[in-house]
């Protein structure tokens, strides 16, 4: 994964270097794209003061998600493209 100076974030494939996905990221600039290691959540974040998590969607939400909502005072969420997307301010 890379983030892009026009707020995108692109998905490699790591075999041959396809780019499989590209989502809009933070308003302006995407310089930090962060997975974490055990789960299938990435965080982004920009030149704004804000974080972004990105997790998938299912009729399931895990765990880790609403624990996330009901502990961060300063959380928008939103549904795109079966991504939750949550930023924390």
């Amino acid at each position: 994964m890379s983030g892009s100076d026009y707020g995108h974030i692109f998905v490699w494939k790591k075999k041959d270097g396809r780019v499989i996905r590209i989502m809009e990221g933070n308003k302006c600039i995407v310089n930090q794209v962060e997975p974490h290691p055990n789960i299938p959540v990435f965080a982004s974040s920009g030149l704004e003061k804000d974080i972004t998590l990105w997790a998938p969607v299912s009729d399931n939400i895990p765990p880790l998600v609403h624990e996330l909502l009901h502990v961060t005072k300063h959380v928008n969420y939103f549904f795109k493209n079966n991504i939750i997307i949550i930023v924390i301010v």
